[in-house]
């Protein structure tokens, strides 16, 4: 009988020893994993502030960019609103339009009536010049604004 119990408490001990390797099997299986999970939560963190600041910089430039925006549509619509201004100043009378050229020294043209104007004299110009001298004075205005956008974009927005 003695065998028995002598053989029951080493079954007992040999039980006891087994769960205790097991629980702390567990335990290290358990505390691997939660430093494994606490450094994909820091780099999950990470990841997100650095996607946060992305976003805040975009917003910013895209503020910027509003603003400049903004600020040059302003400039054309005023530029703008002069030119046609003037067009309808020019097509009630209430202003002329005129040009003054100068011909070169030994002029190449034969055209009498061209050289009897004399150099410097000023006359109207009307009609379809007047509409093309004003469309042209619109481009201009218009491609000058745009370049303008541009300039000010590359300076905002590429460096």
């Amino acid at each position: 009988m003695t065998w028995i119990l002598l053989n029951w408490r080493s079954v007992l001990i040999t039980l006891l020893f087994g769960l205790l390797v097991s629980v702390v099997s567990l335990m290290n299986y358990y505390r691997h994993s939660a430093s494994d999970w606490q450094l994909q939560a820091e780099k999950q963190s990470a990841l997100a502030l650095s996607k946060q600041e992305i976003i805040t910089g975009l917003q910013l430039r895209q503020q910027k960019l509003v603003m400049i925006d903004k600020t040059h549509m302003e400039a054309l619509s005023e530029a703008e609103s002069k030119n046609d201004d003037l067009r309808r100043q020019l097509a009630s009378g209430a202003r002329r339009m005129y040009l003054s050229a100068k011909c070169p020294v030994g002029g190449e043209s034969t055209d009498t009536a061209a050289r009897s104007l004399g150099d410097g004299t000023p006359f109207e110009i009307t009609g379809n010049t007047r509409r093309n001298i004003l469309n042209l004075r619109a481009g201009i205005i218009r491609d000058r604004a745009k370049l303008k956008y541009l300039q000010d974009y590359i300076r905002e927005q590429c460096q």
